[in-house]
């Protein structure tokens, strides 16, 4: 941990962030919005694709899976885009 901690200070490196993390970081600062129940079901569901993954590792074939799977349960595109646009809110 001190290794990783001079790393980041004298080599400019970034820390390795979690998907977990940041999405409990997002809901915290997100908590207030109206639609706030609704994220957590989202997320929820968005779990078991992206659980325990570093950001750096969620690419394109990743999305497009996780886009195929919300398909294939028979939503609509409207609703597979509301859940990417979460993904992409969490991510950015």
């Amino acid at each position: 941990m001190k290794a990783e901690l001079w790393r980041i200070a004298m080599l400019d490196e970034k820390p390795v962030r979690y998907w977990n993390d940041a999405v409990v970081r997002w809901l915290k600062e997100q908590a207030h919005k109206a639609t706030a129940g609704e994220d957590v079901t989202k997320m929820r569901w968005l779990d078991p694709f992206l659980r325990d993954r570093p950001l750096t590792s969620i690419h394109r074939a990743l999305i497009d899976r996780i886009t195929d799977a919300k398909l294939a349960e028979g939503l609509s595109n409207a609703t597979v885009n509301r859940t990417l646009e979460l993904l992409r809110a969490v991510l950015r």
